[in-house]
């Protein structure tokens, strides 16, 4: 069988949330105030998350199947069934082909309001919902067997923070592990290492075998100054070199350096830099990083975990460690 003519599946383990996008930056004045104000805007609303967004792009990039495990709210009324939002999102995400995995809690479907006052710059608000109520107690809603044959199954980091959640997503990975899975965390929130100690995080995922990862929060884990952390941060301070000791723990690294798109790849075979061109901010830098993930996870799973074919997609070489 010809490498091109594998057939991956992708399980997700994330986050479903109903998101409300706020756009009032066109009718602001330059540094008014945002307090009693009235705008009118359009509010566009999309069925996101990182759970439904990794699930979404690895559908549409070479992932033949896309299971999402999670959880959504159920109804006030009838408890046999999703919420609204729960049942706008299963809408949703059945149309795209996804196959779902959704248990249904006592709690509202996940939302977000995400407020963009002005070019480069937003406000968010966020309710976990049902999300934050997932725990082992829900496995009997759920078919967990589409983890025994997955070539990945990729988790929230949100998944990891909390006892019962995390409780739960260890027993789901250690089942993915177990089928040889290749198991990636996204590491968030970004700001993860202010309320849990980098050893302890690393601890928590020493489950996995690769992590992705923003330069601002490898930053914080690699004890930088955080004046220097932001998006606009010298991208080479980053550096397959400063990433060695990790690789003691990750088969797989992938570093998002920065806001033009600038993506770090790194194994134990070598290193690359790709250069994918980005979405505007105000349509989702995660939904860019989460079609790039999931891009250039199907081309390393589809090639045998090698980098060779992703270098050659992106004509860029492959940089040996040193």
């Amino acid at each position: 069988m010809m490498p091109d003519s594998k057939n991956l599946t992708a399980v997700t383990l994330g986050d479903v949330m109903l998101d409300y996008l706020i756009d009032i930056g066109p009718q602001r004045e330059p540094d008014s105030q945002l307090v009693n104000r009235c705008y009118f805007s359009p509010i566009r609303t999309q069925v996101a998350g990182l759970g439904c967004m990794f699930a979404r792009y690895a559908k549409n990039n070479g992932f033949d199947r896309s299971v999402l495990i999670g959880a959504i709210g159920q109804d006030s009324q009838d408890q046999s069934i999703a919420d609204f939002n729960g049942r706008i999102a299963i809408e949703s995400l059945e149309q795209e082909s996804i196959e779902l995995e959704l248990a249904r809690v006592p709690a509202e479907t996940g939302q977000v309001a995400m407020v963009f006052p002005e070019e480069r710059h937003r406000f968010i608000v966020a309710n976990s919902g049902a999300n934050a109520e997932f725990n082992c107690d829900v496995f009997d809603q759920i078919d967990l067997s589409h983890l025994d044959g997955c070539d990945v199954l990729f988790v929230s980091g949100y998944f990891l923070v909390e006892d019962k959640q995390r409780q739960a997503a260890v027993e789901i990975i250690t089942r993915a592990r177990q089928a040889g899975a290749l198991v990636v965390v996204d590491v968030v929130p970004h700001e993860i290492w202010q309320s849990v100690p980098s050893t302890e995080y690393l601890d928590r995922i020493s489950l996995c075998n690769s992590i992705m990862i923003t330069n601002y929060t490898m930053f914080d884990h690699l004890g930088w100054d955080r004046q220097n952390a932001g998006w606009d941060a010298p991208k080479q301070l980053v550096t397959a070199q400063t990433l060695d000791p990790l690789l003691e723990q990750m088969e797989l690294i992938v570093v998002v350096l920065n806001s033009k798109s600038d993506y770090l790849v790194v194994t134990r075979q070598g290193s690359l830099t790709l250069f994918v061109e980005h979405v505007p901010y105000k349509v989702s830098q995660t939904r860019d990083s989460m079609n790039v993930h999931a891009m250039i996870l199907s081309e390393y799973l589809r090639h045998d975990r090698k980098l060779d074919h992703l270098a050659n997609k992106f004509n860029v070489p492959i940089a040996a460690r040193r």
